[in-house]
């Protein structure tokens, strides 16, 4: 058991004294521990797991103060705070973890100004951010990722305008952007990203015009294009100039 490298504990009771048997297994690379009622104390055991490389700490009561010590872990990659609140200081804290290459922020009550930090991290590829007060600021700074390939903003405050800010990410591999309002300018913008392999535009205004404008993405693998304005006819155009590409449409 001490060779033990990936374990998952997550939505279970698990907390103080459970917690530190965890310190019996040092090659511990992996661990889920989400949706449990760990706190800020108990932040202390996890610093004793030199080995991790990912950690999933979301839906806990760790708050600011406790993610703030994560900057002791060096080995770590790979962070899940989902739904946790960042305050500004706390992101400045995360923005020192500079090996970060995946971070999940999906609905964190998380300020604009606070994401702005993140552009520091700059071996970010992954960075996940729905349903968060990001907005064209932020995002301003977030384009200057020169690795990221996965970037979800779905649901956020960003605008048109600050979407034509994201051809600059041309690394793009994957891209979501449900439930935002996009104009032409916006989708020409998209069009530019020609590694895209996954495109979510779930729930935004996008009719048959705009998804015309992007025929050229041509690398693309999954287009998510429910709850939109294109009919069937828009769909079959965009199927025939992409036969390896699948649709998700209703």
């Amino acid at each position: 058991m001490k060779k033990l490298t990936r374990l998952d504990v997550s939505y279970n009771l698990i907390s103080g004294e459970g917690l530190e048997h965890l310190t019996s297994y040092p090659r511990l690379q992996v661990l889920f521990i989400g949706g449990t009622p760990i706190e800020n104390s108990d932040v202390r055991i996890l610093l004793k797991l030199k080995s991790l490389v990912f950690l999933d700490l979301s839906d806990t009561d760790v708050t600011g103060r406790g993610i703030q010590q994560l900057t002791q872990l060096r080995s770590l990659r790979k962070l899940d705070l989902q739904g946790l609140e960042i305050s500004l200081k706390t992101a400045q804290s995360l923005a020192q973890i500079q090996n970060l290459s995946y971070l999940q922020l999906d609905h964190c009550k998380i300020s604009d100004v606070a994401i702005s930090q993140l552009h520091k991290l700059i071996q970010l590829r992954e960075l996940y951010l729905e349903r968060t007060d990001l907005g064209d600021t932020g995002l301003s700074m977030l384009v200057t990722l020169p690795k990221l390939e996965h970037l979800d903003i779905a649901d956020t405050q960003v605008t048109s305008a600050g979407l034509k800010q994201l051809s600059q990410l041309s690394q793009l591999a994957a891209l979501r952007l449900a439930e935002l309002k996009l104009n032409s300018a916006a989708i020409a913008a998209i069009a530019k990203l020609k590694n895209l392999q996954l495109l979510d535009l779930s729930g935004t205004n996008i009719g048959g015009a705009e998804l015309n404008q992007l025929s050229s993405l041509h690398q693309l693998q999954t287009l998510i294009l429910d709850g939109t304005k294109v009919s069937a006819k828009d769909v079959n155009r965009f199927e025939r100039q992409h036969p390896n590409c699948t649709i998700s449409w209703d």
